[in-house]
C-alpha cells in the first residue's frame, strides 16, 4: 500500500525578510557616506601632523613681512594698468622688511659669558632630586640667555640631532647646548619664583618620539597666549633651549623604596602647536539626520513585523500553505482494496455517527437496520 506525504511548509517567507533587505540597504547608505566623507581632506587633517607646516609665529616675523610683501604683489598684479602717457606723480618705493630680530642681551656667543658659564657649571651635580644652592648661579645665567634672547634667534643655533640617550649618558659633553624638541607635553605648572627681568617661568614635563615613554623636564619663559595649564593636558610644542643637567624625579605612582627617574633638565622658550578641529560642515547634519530616520524606520518595521507574528495563531499558516487531502468513503476504500487496486488516499472518510454493521444472519439485513422476526405467536427465545 502506497502512503502519499504532505508538502511541508517552509519555515521562511517574503515577510520575515524583509527586515533583512531593509538592514541591508541601510548599511550600504551608511557606507556610501563614508565614501564620500572620506573624499574630503578637511576629514583626515586632524590625523595628520604637518611637519612642513609652521605656523607664523613659530617661523618668526620674517614669514610675516614676506607674506605682506607676496599680498602687495599680488595686488598690484590685479590692480588694472594705467595708460602710459599719463605721467606718474608719486611712484611708491617698495615695501622694506624689518630688520631680523637679535638678541636683547649677553648671551653664550659672547667670551665673557662662555668663560662665566665653564667655571659655574662645575658645581651642578646630575642625577639630583632637587636643585642644590650652588647651581643656582648657573641656573640664573642660563635663563638670562634665554630671557634675551627671541624663539627664533635661539632656534637658528639649535641642534637637532641629540637623542635622549645622549643627555643621560654624557651630560658633561652637552651641557649648556641648544637643543630643539618636538615635545609632547603632559604637565604644565607655574613656577612661583620670580625673574628680576619680570618673566614668569613655567616647568613642563613631557616626551618625545625618541624617549618615549621617558620625560623631559623643561624650564619655560613665558608661554604663548591661551595654552592650558594643568597636570592632565597632551598638548604638541616646539622647544628649544639649553641643557642644563639631569634631574631625577620620583613617579606618581612609584612606591618607596624604588629607584628616582632620570629626565634631561632645559631651560628656553617653547611654541604651541594648536591642532585645527574639522568643522563640521552643513551636509554632516544633513547625513546624520537621513541616517537616524532610516534607522528609527527600520526599527518600526520589525517591530510591526513581530507584532503581527505574536498575534498569528500557530496553525494558521499551515493551513492556508497545504491543501486539504482527498477523502474517500469506507465503501469504496474497501470496494477498491478487494479488487487488488491502490486507494486514493490512506485516509478515510470521517467515520459516521452511526457505522453500519454486518448483516444479521437471522434477519438477513446487512444495513445495520433490525426488522421485527415473523413468529408464530410466541416470544423470542421460546421453544
Amino acid at each position: 500500500m502506497r502512503r502519499s506525504f504532505r508538502q511541508r511548509v517552509p519555515r521562511t517567507s517574503s515577510i520575515s525578510a524583509m527586515p533583512r533587505v531593509m538592514s541591508m540597504i541601510a548599511m550600504l547608505a551608511v557606507l556610501a557616506m563614508l565614501i564620500y566623507r572620506a573624499r574630503d581632506p578637511a576629514t583626515w587633517r586632524w590625523l595628520a601632523r604637518m611637519d612642513g607646516e609652521q605656523s607664523a609665529a613659530d617661523r618668526g616675523p620674517a614669514v610675516l613681512s614676506n607674506q605682506g610683501a607676496a599680498g602687495s604683489g599680488q595686488a598690484a598684479a590685479t590692480a588694472p594698468v594705467a595708460n602710459p602717457k599719463t605721467p606718474i606723480a608719486n611712484p611708491k618705493s617698495p615695501p622694506v622688511a624689518p630688520p631680523e630680530p637679535v638678541a636683547a642681551g649677553p648671551t653664550d656667543e659672547d667670551a665673557e659669558q662662555a668663560d662665566a658659564f665653564k667655571e659655574e657649571r662645575q658645581v651642578i651635580a646630575d642625577r639630583t632630586l632637587a636643585m642644590q644652592r650652588e647651581e643656582m648661579p648657573a641656573y640664573d645665567r642660563v635663563v638670562g640667555w634665554v630671557v634675551d634672547q627671541p624663539f627664533s634667534v635661539l632656534r637658528k643655533r639649535a641642534h637637532t640631532d641629540i637623542t635622549f640617550n645622549d643627555l643621560i649618558q654624557s651630560p658633561d659633553k652637552h651641557r649648556g647646548q641648544l637643543i630643539e624638541l618636538e615635545l609632547n607635553v603632559q604637565l604644565l605648572r607655574k613656577i612661583e619664583e620670580q625673574i628680576p627681568s619680570g618673566e614668569q617661568l613655567y616647568e613642563a614635563w613631557g616626551f618625545t618620539t625618541d624617549s618615549g615613554s621617558w620625560l623631559y623636564d623643561t624650564i619655560v619663559v613665558d608661554l604663548p597666549k591661551g595654552m592650558p595649564v594643568g597636570t592632565r593636558i597632551s598638548e604638541q610644542v616646539r622647544f628649544v633651549g639649553y641643557f642644563f643637567k639631569v634631574q631625577a624625579y620620583l613617579p606618581a605612582l612609584a612606591k618607596p623604596r624604588d629607584p628616582p627617574q632620570l629626565a634631561p633638565m632645559l631651560i628656553g622658550r617653547l611654541v604651541w602647536k594648536q591642532i585645527e578641529q574639522p568643522k563640521v560642515q552643513q551636509s554632516d547634519w544633513m547625513w546624520g539626520y537621513v541616517l537616524l530616520g532610516g534607522f528609527v524606520l527600520i526599527a518600526a518595521v520589525n517591530l510591526g513585523i513581530m507584532y503581527r507574528r505574536s498575534r498569528r495563531r500557530p496553525g494558521a499558516l499551515l493551513a492556508t500553505a497545504t491543501s486539504k487531502p482527498r477523502q474517500v468513503s469506507v465503501d469504496d476504500w474497501l470496494e477498491q482494496a478487494g479488487a487488488g487496486e491502490a486507494p486514493l488516499d490512506d485516509t478515510p472518510a470521517d467515520p459516521p455517527q452511526n457505522p453500519p454493521r454486518a448483516a444479521d444472519p437471522r434477519t438477513g439485513n446487512g444495513d445495520g437496520q433490525a426488522f421485527p422476526e415473523e413468529t408464530d405467536g410466541r416470544e423470542p427465545g421460546a421453544e
